[in-house]
């Protein structure tokens, strides 16, 4: 009896946790209660977070699951910034809701899956500021790392050329837009476009 009690200690207590709901599960079963549900609900999603863990670290992670989960989200990701020239003055717009709220910016955005780096610049262009641009050309990548919100960009800048339309404001992301001349652009700057000014560009 003294063994039998010492194995049961011994079980991970999720086991005894699984094996005390099973019992009740079973119990409300055969009364043909309704409360079964709920418990069903309960197995279900402790069932789903286990699967979860056991794929993100392994059977027995060895180090928290919300660590192993942090660093997961960690991932290096690939924008466009767009350079939109016009009577020798550039395209700003000051960001908001999002990283970096309250600096000028030119217009940009994530590349999707399968989308060439113009076609996004374009589209980009089109649903931010609502105007057409042509000329695009390639000007470089910047290296872009957000200290405070832990993010990390490749950008790829664009230069072009404004081809038709007013610029408006086109949704939540901005709150002003205008022309600026190149010296006399304002501040604060996004991090990329200040790296971009500063030269820290490739290839060099």
């Amino acid at each position: 009896m003294k063994n039998l009690k010492k194995k049961r200690n011994n079980r991970p207590r999720w086991r005894n946790w699984f094996t005390r709901q099973l019992e009740v599960l079973c119990s409300y079963e055969r009364a043909g209660s309704s409360p079964a549900l709920g418990i069903r609900g309960h197995l279900a999603q402790w069932l789903a977070r286990r699967a979860y863990i056991a794929k993100v670290g392994g059977p027995n992670p060895s180090v928290p699951i919300f660590k192993t989960m942090k660093e997961k989200n960690k991932k290096v990701r690939v924008g466009v910034g767009v350079i939109i020239n016009k009577d020798k003055k550039m395209l700003l717009m000051k960001r908001r809701g999002s990283h970096e709220a309250g600096t000028w910016a030119p217009p940009g955005g994530h590349i999707d899956f399968g989308e060439s780096i113009a076609d996004c610049a374009k589209r980009e262009v089109k649903e931010e500021i609502g105007i057409e641009i042509k000329n695009l050309k390639v000007a470089g990548l910047t290296e872009d790392f957000f200290k405070k919100e832990k993010k990390h960009y490749i950008t790829i800048w664009l230069i072009s050329d404004w081809k038709s339309g007013k610029p408006k404001i086109c949704n939540k992301e901005m709150s002003k837009i205008n022309w600026f001349g190149w010296n006399h652009l304002p501040k604060p700057l996004f991090l990329p476009l200040k790296n971009l000014i500063k030269g820290k560009v490739y290839p060099k």
